[in-house]
């Protein structure tokens, strides 16, 4: 350990004579902790951000950009077509091509061929795939002695790793049939279903478990349907000596937030569950957390850094998963003053003010099928604001997320019928009351206690300030809505250079003002992403690799960093490289 921490050390010190002479005197100490404790990695993104270059060598706890891509595209093939794996020349010559041509350039040919690229594919679709393995070949293998071998595929490449299986169990991992495995595992599902829940044999539901499972791992469900019925796929089989699974999706996840549990299939979303395990068994997986991340880094850079968005939010969601929220929001918090924790707070008290509205107003928005309008509709709220959302809400309800409507409305009612004047304080509480419990109850109570109610009254007399528009057919769920042109402008003249200079070199024709107008126009409406995917369809590339590929044509460290994989498995692949060997037989 100390000659590890000495070579560190030299290393910093050669850093910081080279680019920061005046911290030489005193902190380096302080430094080579930082890095040891977090992995060098994450220091090198450190310094990268701060001075523009990194520690020279890299060393073994870091990642040099060669090994980094190749295992990237490995993981990819391991997915995908598993038999490159068995030829190493071959994948020494897909990685040497990249290295010259860029990563992008091998994407666009990943995409036309198996509909993916290489970012896409995470560690839990390798994991999937060695579980399977495993599975037939040694199913005495824990989920931690699973984990640590695709730690070891991860630093030391799973070409190598392919062939040691060939040595070990005489087959590779390309034996692993992914269609066998869906088969199989719907065959399973259908027999514990039958047994111990048939409204569940509902052929959708049954292909969302299975490619849940497929996702996150056999154990990982297993889990699930032992802590919800006291048995689980491994009991069907009758395979009592397997020993209960761990949870490898929760383990691995660094911080998950008792508001997700509003987003739990088939749970009551008005109901916070109080405990972080309760809230973990509720989440179905890392799907829905996912998705529900996406949605607040997708409204943090809509407030702070627009142009953020402009390249879609991939790479950002590929850092906070591969690193964890807590070093995401560090890093905005050094940026920004704030981080997610805002936004999380802000999107639950936001969701609960438009259910609570829905409740009452239209509850067909509120069915099943349709919550992920209703989230559409908060994020939208964050982004625009609350004023906004309450004027379209007044256009076709009549009514918004405070009550103004009902509140002026029981105010003219109080005043005009019996000559009395409510309070703000007590309108709010009636107007608090009518959105849990709803008009017709508040009518009631009205009709009992004055013999008349909000129906019998009528509102003609009602001041100017206090009338509304008619409902409107327009919903809320609109997408986007343009922004006023003095808000606009920058994003607009941004967008407007992109799309020249890609039109410019894939269709002159379409590269006129009329053509980047309206595209511009479709982007703001639609979003970047779903734009992106269309010139991606038609051209096979789309606005990202283009910039990306005007930058270089080859992968910077840069790129490598703000996508490396979790620190604190680097910092142990020195541990896991001495110790493999056994572990994998």
């Amino acid at each position: 350990m100390e000659s590890g921490r000495n070579a560190l050390k030299a290393k910093v010190e050669a850093f910081y004579k080279k680019h920061d002479a005046s911290r030489l005197g005193e902190g380096i100490d302080a430094i080579v902790d930082y890095g040891l404790a977090e992995g060098v990695d994450v220091l090198n993104a450190v310094l990268l951000e701060k001075y523009g270059a990194c520690l020279d060598g890299g060393g073994a706890n870091a990642f040099d950009d060669k090994l980094y891509i190749r295992s990237r595209i490995e993981m990819f093939y391991l997915k995908n077509e598993p038999s490159k794996l068995d030829n190493k020349d071959d994948m020494n010559g897909i990685v040497e091509w990249v290295m010259y041509n860029g990563i992008d350039s091998l994407n666009d040919k990943l995409f036309l061929k198996y509909g993916e690229v290489v970012e896409e594919v995470q560690e839990s679709d390798v994991y999937i795939h060695l579980e399977a393995f495993y599975a037939k070949h040694n199913p005495k293998k824990s989920p931690a002695e699973i984990r640590a071998v695709l730690d070891w595929g991860v630093v030391n490449g799973f070409t190598d790793l392919n062939l040691k299986m060939i040595e070990r169990y005489g087959e590779g991992l390309g034996m692993t049939d992914r269609k066998k495995l869906r088969k199989d595992t719907t065959a399973k599902l259908t027999s514990f279903y039958t047994q111990h829940n048939p409204e569940k044999l509902d052929p959708d539901n049954l292909e969302f478990i299975v490619e849940y499972a497929l996702k996150h791992g056999m154990n990982n469900l297993n889990t699930r349907l032992q802590a919800k019925y006291s048995s689980n796929l491994t009991t069907i089989q009758r395979d009592e000596k397997r020993p209960l699974s761990k949870n490898i999706a929760q383990k691995a996840r660094q911080s998950i937030r008792k508001s997700l549990s509003v987003f739990s299939t088939g749970a009551d979303r008005s109901v916070r569950i109080e405990s972080i395990r309760d809230a973990q068994a509720a989440v179905l997986g890392d799907l829905e957390y996912q998705e529900y991340l996406r949605k607040l880094i997708e409204i943090f850079y809509a407030r702070e850094d627009p142009n953020k968005l402009l390249d879609g939010v991939s790479a950002i969601m590929e850092y906070a998963l591969a690193a964890g929220e807590s070093a995401l929001n560090k890093r905005l918090v050094e940026k920004y003053g704030r981080n997610l924790d805002s936004i999380d707070k802000e999107f639950q008290a936001m969701r609960k003010k438009i259910t609570n509205f829905y409740k009452t107003y239209d509850p067909t928005k509120l069915e099943p099928e349709r919550v992920e309008d209703l989230d559409t509709i908060v994020g939208w709220a964050l982004v625009h604001g609350k004023e906004k959302l309450n004027a379209a809400l007044m256009k076709k309800y009549d009514e918004d997320v405070d009550g103004s409507g009902l509140s002026k409305r029981l105010q003219h009612f109080y005043k005009t019928e019996h000559g009395t004047e409510k309070k703000q304080e007590e309108l709010e509480k009636i107007v608090a009351w009518t959105f849990s419990n709803g008009v017709d109850k508040l009518n009631k109570k009205l009709h009992k206690k004055y013999g008349k109610s909000l129906v019998d009254t009528t509102f003609n007399h009602m001041s100017e300030s206090q009338e509304h528009a008619a409902p409107s057919p327009v919903e809320i769920e609109e997408p986007c809505e343009i922004p006023e042109e003095g808000e606009r402008n920058t994003t607009q003249e941004k967008l407007e250079n992109k799309l020249k200079m890609f039109y410019e070199k894939k269709a002159p024709e379409m590269n006129n003002n009329k053509h980047i107008s309206q595209a511009v126009d479709q982007i703001l409406e639609t979003g970047v992403e779903a734009f992106n995917a269309q010139l991606v369809d038609t051209f096979g590339e789309s606005l990202v690799s283009m910039e990306r590929a005007r930058s270089s044509t080859r992968v910077s460290r840069a790129e490598v960093l703000i996508n490396a994989r979790r620190s604190r498995a680097v910092t142990k692949s020195m541990k896991l490289s001495e110790s493999i060997d056994h572990k994998v037989v």
